[in-house]
């Protein structure tokens, strides 16, 4: 059953990347992020009583070259819920 989950997202997974309101969040990019001193702190209202929990992407999916008429493995990205405190 390992092999099945290690490209496609897991039910699991998927509850790893919802908020605590159950919708999907927008994934906090952090591997392709250059640091200008994060514009100057932007903030915004937590998402739970204690802080705000957030998503982000710890690994890349595995990319392949495709050619014509013929498959791609599938491959996935995998993610971590933060929580930051106030």
């Amino acid at each position: 059953m390992a092999t099945l989950s290690a490209n496609a997202l897991t039910l699991a997974d998927w509850a790893k990347r919802t908020d605590p309101d159950g919708r999907v969040p927008v994934v906090a990019e952090l591997l392709s992020q250059s640091n200008e001193v994060l514009e100057d702190a932007v903030f915004a209202e937590g998402n739970l009583p204690t802080g705000h929990r957030v998503v982000i992407r710890t690994g890349l999916p595995t990319v392949y070259w495709r050619a014509l008429n013929q498959g791609i493995p599938s491959s996935k990205s995998t993610t971590a819920q933060v929580d930051e405190a106030c």
